[in-house]
């Protein structure tokens, strides 16, 4: 008697849950969805029991007079578990809850059969109306990462990490990671950089200029099909050319700083990290 019980408390909370999501707007119910528990992170007896109960209440509310077959009924359970498993119990009610308010574009005939075959044509088309839903309204479709906090110290480390990298990066390459520019704020911070006097900033100008123009024009180039980014990208350059200091031009003047500075360091035998690790703004 205690064991009836506790399996009848089991499908009284599904019941409960059932009856709270019906009453949520569609929006609200499609944002519910990822803090639901899904058919395979849930336990085999809740699984097991929820889907009896669902057996019953789901071709009742249909009106389907004939009995599940338990040969159908296993085949129907087998089907869900091996291709709908990352649905929940009350999405699996709220789909033929959906079905039964016309909000499908076209509704599917059950004639007077519950089998694998009618239960995965409503859960497939419960599946499209959840990803249409989240297209129209920008909703998420996994929860977001937490987020990690780190400390002063910790950004402070990668930061530098990530300077080290440049260096020694440039240093077998001769090239710079895209990725990398960042570090020339870093090593501005620190004072590191050559000074940027009128001479220094002329010296280099014309250079950037001229490979942020081969970029943009790189760029147009690859983007033939995409009038879009053509047209964008022909407007970078148009700002380029009229002396305005766009991102692609502040990012080839930071890549050509950063190249001078490591290359100094590497034909005066100096490493970077000694550089890092000894300055006093650290």
């Amino acid at each position: 008697m205690k064991n009836n019980q506790q399996l009848t408390d089991r499908q009284q909370r599904l019941s409960a849950q059932i009856q709270k999501a019906g009453q949520l707007t569609e929006i609200s119910f499609v944002k519910n969805i990822l803090s639901l528990e899904k058919i395979r992170d849930a336990s085999d007896e809740n699984v097991t029991q929820g889907f009896m109960f669902l057996f019953t209440r789901i071709p009742n509310l249909l009106g389907i007079k004939e009995t599940i077959s338990d040969i159908n009924k296993n085949d129907i359970i087998e089907m869900i578990l091996s291709r709908f498993n990352g649905l929940s119990l009350i999405e699996i009610d709220y789909a033929f809850k959906l079905e039964r308010y016309a909000a499908y574009d076209i509704k599917t005939g059950h004639y007077q059969l519950f089998n694998a075959e009618y239960v995965a044509a409503i859960l497939k088309k419960y599946k499209n109306w959840v990803s249409t839903i989240r297209k129209i309204n920008n909703l998420p479709m996994k929860n977001p990462e937490p987020v990690i906090e780190i400390s002063d110290q910790e950004k402070e480390n990668i930061e530098l990490e990530g300077c080290l990298h440049a260096f020694e990066d440039y240093r077998q390459t001769a090239r710079l990671d895209p990725g990398r520019i960042y570090t020339y704020n870093v090593l501005y911070y620190l004072g590191l950089l050559p000074v940027h006097t009128k001479d220094f900033k002329a010296k280099i100008y014309q250079r950037a200029k001229d490979k942020a123009l081969e970029r943009a024009k790189t760029i147009k180039q690859e983007a033939r099909g995409d009038k879009i980014k053509r047209t964008e990208s022909q407007r970078i350059i148009d700002r380029i050319n009229s002396g305005e200091e766009d991102g692609i031009l502040k990012n080839a003047l930071k890549e050509i700083v950063l190249k001078y500075f490591f290359r100094s360091l590497i034909i005066n035998g100096k490493e970077l990290k000694h550089l890092l690790f000894n300055n006093k703004k650290l």
